[in-house]
């Protein structure tokens, strides 16, 4: 049967893994929880005791998401970040 919520390390591990967004690093589950809770979607509270996402949600989450990523690179609060790393996107993804 499918997952009808997927939780944090979930969120991490898809975000990490997919090639277009290639997220990563410590501070990753931090920013997760703070997008589904700026969406208001971290309210059910799974098994492992952190919130969980439902699968219908997932456009609303990373609207959220691209949001908080938005304003964390702002001028005066990406020189406060812990960690930071930039992929740049080649013209052929096979470069």
């Amino acid at each position: 049967m499918p997952a009808t919520a997927v939780g944090v390390a979930e969120l991490s591990e898809f975000l990490s893994a997919d090639p277009k967004l290639r997220m990563s690093g410590p501070t990753l589950p931090t920013l997760i929880e703070e997008a589904l809770a700026e969406a208001g979607l971290g309210g059910e509270v799974g098994a492992g005791g952190g919130p969980r996402l439902e699968c219908g949600a997932f456009a609303g989450f990373m609207e959220a998401l691209q949001q908080r990523t938005l304003r964390a690179m702002l001028p005066h609060s990406v020189s406060a970040l812990p960690d930071l790393l930039f992929i740049p996107k080649p013209a052929h993804l096979d470069t």
